[in-house]
């Protein structure tokens, strides 16, 4: 019993040496560095805060390497450095167009619109939105600004270091077709992605082929419990009249509805308004 005693003793003093000698490696003194008359400790040359502390453990004191003021800011800085190329990854693999980086809730014209505050509070949640599986799905109108502030959502989480796959229907689904075989591994692949953003649904053919895919890629998603984020052009009061659209397409939005919560955009037609405004003051550059 003494020996084990012993024996676990002597393996935590080694351990407390080897974090002691990693720490002192890592932060070891420089050519620019001194000692201190003060504390006899090594100090950095050029922020002059100490690079070494005594550290007391079982009784021993040692004398172990610690950060100074520039090599905290310097590992600090690294750190930024890592998170920026993380983020870079994750946006090169996520968008299918880069222009899309650009879309921020930072440049939202109208962040007091029930829509922008909805989608933000979404980010800020996500990870209760995550664990219940819980999406959004943006209907609206053309031009009302359900992509800008989907791709806001993308880009959000992406800075949170979250993987993102943003992404139209018609694209992602033009990769299913004709490939019976291999339709599970698209389906598989969005496994990766802790968010789908699957824009402008229902541009797509409507043909019964096309919307059995479209339902098989949705459904799909949905059963791996990891949420989507959808816009479509089509209108909640569409949605609710089941008899304006076909039976296929009902049970899309129906299977939908199950796992995405609505937001309706009624609003003017953003893209319309702002071609409206740029003529006019290219009317009065003209002089006209």
């Amino acid at each position: 019993m003494f020996r084990s005693e012993r024996r676990k003793m002597k393996s935590i003093m080694d351990a407390f040496d080897n974090v002691f000698d990693a720490a002192n490696e890592a932060n070891k003194p420089n050519q620019n560095d001194y000692i201190d008359a003060a504390d006899g400790l090594y100090h950095c040359g050029v922020c002059k805060q100490p690079k070494q502390k005594r550290q007391e453990f079982l009784g021993r004191i040692a004398v172990v390497g610690i950060m100074c003021k520039c090599r905290e800011e310097e590992v600090a800085r690294q750190e930024r450095e890592r998170q920026k190329q993380k983020v870079e990854l994750l946006k090169s693999d996520g968008f299918t167009d880069r222009t899309m980086e650009g879309c921020r809730f930072e440049v939202d014209d109208n962040p007091e619109s029930a829509q922008s505050k909805a989608c933000r509070n979404y980010v800020e949640h996500f990870q209760e939105f995550y664990s219940r599986g819980k999406g959004l799905l943006l209907t609206g109108s053309v031009g009302t600004g359900k992509t800008f502030l989907a791709t806001c959502i993308a880009n959000a989480l992406m800075d949170k270091l979250h993987p993102v796959l943003m992404t139209s229907i018609s694209r992602y689904i033009r990769g299913m077709e004709g490939e019976f075989g291999n339709r599970n591994e698209h389906i598989d692949y969005l496994n990766k992605f802790d968010l789908v953003v699957f824009d402008d649904l229902g541009i797509e053919r409507n043909t019964p082929y096309m919307n059995e895919l479209v339902y098989a890629l949705i459904d799909g998603r949905i059963r791996t419990g990891k949420p989507m984020v959808i816009t479509t052009n089509e209108t909640m009061k569409t949605l609710r009249k089941t008899e304006s659209i076909d039976i296929s397409k009902t049970r899309i939005y129906d299977r939908i509805l199950s796992a995405c919560i609505p937001i309706e955009f009624n609003g003017e037609n953003i893209r319309r308004q702002q071609a409206r405004e740029d003529y006019l003051d290219l009317k009065g550059l003209l002089g006209i």
